[in-house]
């Protein structure tokens, strides 16, 4: 507890930048609230849960493709390792090989999938064409963070969901919302994003003057750990696919969004503390963690009883009668998103703070430990065991991720987090 009544004294200097990405991540959900309730109220719980099947394939390509690169960058430049213009040009050459890798796999795979039906899948094959985009875009949003310029980053994101949303509205008002037509219009929010961020890199004048070709040992350290991570990530909707019905799904995958107070503050926390924070001050990072779990243990406890009496009511008249089936899923989808938020937070620290032996160690065990327990409980329980199985996971996750920062910055059994 000791390390929770300090930590306002120590982390003052996160005050300022939580509270600029507060802002701005309250804007973004004043973006992506509207355009989540249009989407979902319109394409109702079945056609809600085919989208999330269409775009399991491109996400999942979308996650390792990238070899967890747009997340080693952000460790790189914290670190002090290597220069934003020296990544950056790093950046640019990765794009052009995993390109060449990953789209035609995840247009082939999508093609071939028989969960989908022939039109959808291949508009989901369509989509997989925009990787570079995507790895550029996100990578330039990292590179932003990693260097303290988070406003930069928080523009490209607002053009994504503030595009997002008028896109969206279009297709409402001309009546041609379709699941098809929603997969286009996130292509086209990326490329907007993309080219905001294009334009403040251009400003930042950064430029690498090296010519030679970057080493490819970090996408290949990161690519198996990251690869194991991003398959069990998704157990969730592969489960729902097996065990549940598209409409399950649907729910899910509606309840999740609603959950916008945990990643507000989550999201505001992770970007501040990436830009400002000394990663390399122990005390510093130990009262920050303390900090982040009291937070996130807070919003979990509000959350938890304000869904208890208004969710229900709250999700039909919000969504639609279509979801009406779904409120049983409230408190656990919320305990679900704030202890995938810790679970982040305390992961992403390890590799901020120069630990990525570490970091792909928790990333390569911790996967195995959610999908035994989604095997398990999702084949004794259905659906509530799969969502317990996610909860326990994140749990897991946490605490080793917190064994290992015991073992580097806490030996005496007196200073423990844990």
């Amino acid at each position: 507890m000791r390390q929770i009544w300090n930590a306002p004294k120590s982390l003052a200097q996160l005050l300022p930048s939580t509270l600029a990405s507060l802002k701005w991540e309250t804007v973004l959900s004043l973006l992506s609230f509207p355009a989540s309730i249009l989407l979902n109220r319109i394409l109702g719980a079945e056609d809600r849960g085919l989208l999330a099947l269409a775009l399991l394939i491109p996400t999942t390509l979308f996650a390792l493709g990238s070899c967890q690169w747009d997340r080693l960058l952000k460790g790189m430049i914290t670190s002090k390792l290597a220069s934003p213009s020296e990544i950056w040009r790093h950046t640019r050459y990765y794009a052009t090989w995993l390109s060449l890798l990953s789209i035609p796999t995840g247009a082939l795979t999508c093609i071939f999938w028989a969960k989908l039906p022939t039109p959808i899948a291949v508009a989901s094959a369509l989509y997989c064409g925009i990787f570079p985009i995507y790895f550029l875009g996100g990578s330039l949003s990292a590179i932003f963070v990693a260097d303290g310029k988070i406003h930069s980053q928080y523009r490209m994101r607002t053009a994504l969901q503030g595009s997002y949303l008028a896109l969206l509205v279009g297709l409402w008002l001309t009546q041609h919302i379709s699941v098809i037509g929603i997969i286009g219009v996130y292509a086209v929010i990326h490329i907007i994003s993309l080219a905001v961020g294009w334009v403040d890199l251009k400003r930042e004048a950064m430029h690498d003057e090296h010519t030679q070709a970057p080493p490819s040992k970090p996408l290949l350290q990161g690519f198996l750990p990251n690869a194991i991570e991003t398959l069990s990530s998704r157990i969730d909707v592969l489960g729902f696919s097996l065990i549940a019905t598209t409409a399950s799904l649907g729910h899910y995958t509606a309840v999740s969004a609603m959950m916008l107070p945990i990643g507000l503050v989550s999201n505001s926390l992770s970007s501040a503390s990436t830009a400002r924070l000394d990663w390399t001050n122990p005390k510093h990072i130990k009262q920050y963690l303390a900090l982040t779990i009291s937070l996130l243990a807070c919003l979990f406890v509000g959350s938890a009883i304000f869904v208890g009496f208004l969710g229900p009511s709250l999700l039909e008249l919000v969504l639609g009668s279509s979801y009406r089936d779904g409120s049983w899923m409230i408190p656990w989808v919320a305990l679900i998103v704030a202890s995938q938020a810790l679970a982040v937070q305390t992961h992403a620290g390890l590799q901020l703070s120069g630990f990525l032996k570490e970091y792909l160690l928790t990333q390569s065990i911790s996967p195995f430990i959610r999908c035994a327990l989604v095997i398990v409980l999702g084949g004794a329980f259905s659906t509530p065991g799969l969502l317990a199985a996610i909860i326990i996971s994140n749990v897991v996750k946490v605490m080793i991720c917190l064994y290992y920062y015991n073992q580097r910055f806490i030996p005496s059994h007196a200073e423990s987090l844990t």
